[in-house]
């Protein structure tokens, strides 16, 4: 995931042990923030929703 953000230009914190399946991230000016949510739903792009079928 790390190289993933950093191929789109953005830097984000390092494997945080014990929380290995959580990103840090800090941001500083508004750009930033908005080149950090473009790749972030690139990288993770909005699932559909799930209905859920009873039986």
């Amino acid at each position: 995931m790390i190289e993933e953000f950093r191929s789109k230009g953005v830097l984000v914190g390092r494997p945080f042990p014990p929380m290995i399946q959580h990103m840090r991230v800090s941001v500083g000016l508004p750009e930033e923030m908005d080149r950090f949510t473009k790749a972030f739903k690139e990288i993770f792009p909005k699932k559909a929703p799930q209905t859920m079928v009873r039986g």
